[in-house]
């Protein structure tokens, strides 16, 4: 059985079913819930795999901790994605990534893969000890991204809440 851990449905639910989708057609079951129901159905099943992070950004809460003992008493495995994980104001990038992939819970041998969405991120884990666990995934959110308009030349298009990236007033001068 495959986990698939959401902290927001309306961010994460269309490429999470499509996702589960393809899996389901390889013969994965797949549950797809926010990590309290995931933590609640993943004690009735032995050697399953957990895709996300867990209930906080950190991954070290109390309820983290508890979660993580839960799993591993459980046989479980987890591949960890992060769904904020790379969009970072550029002199803070480096604390940014590892904020949201603490080192301590990704070393962890329960932890199979840490998956991010390119080589910036990569980079700054590899320093960390912890590059043999680490695949670029890309944002697979981001495929379902539709232009709203014809563009031409180089665009970048942004679609968050943070206030760091979302700039009312369209100033990115501080990337």
């Amino acid at each position: 059985v495959i986990f698939h851990i959401l902290k927001k449905y309306s961010r994460n639910l269309s490429w999470r079913l499509s996702l589960a989708d393809k899996l389901a057609r390889l013969g994965y079951k797949n549950i797809i819930g926010m990590p309290d129901t995931i933590r609640y159905f993943q004690s009735g099943y032995r050697r399953g795999l957990v895709l996300g992070r867990l209930g906080s950004t950190t991954g070290l809460s109390e309820y983290d901790r508890e979660f993580m003992s839960e799993l591993e008493n459980n046989g479980h495995k987890i591949i960890y994605f992060h769904d904020e994980g790379a969009v970072f104001i550029e002199r803070r990038f480096e604390q940014g990534v590892l904020h949201t992939h603490p080192i301590e819970l990704l070393k962890r041998e329960i932890v199979q893969k840490v998956l991010v969405w390119g080589e910036p991120q990569r980079s700054v884990l590899k320093t960390k000890g912890i590059g043999s666990k680490v695949v670029i995934s890309g944002m697979p959110r981001l495929g379902f991204v539709k232009p709203q308009r014809e563009v031409s030349g180089r665009n970048i298009v942004f679609c968050s809440r943070f206030g760091d990236v979302n700039k009312p007033d369209g100033d990115v001068g501080f990337l």
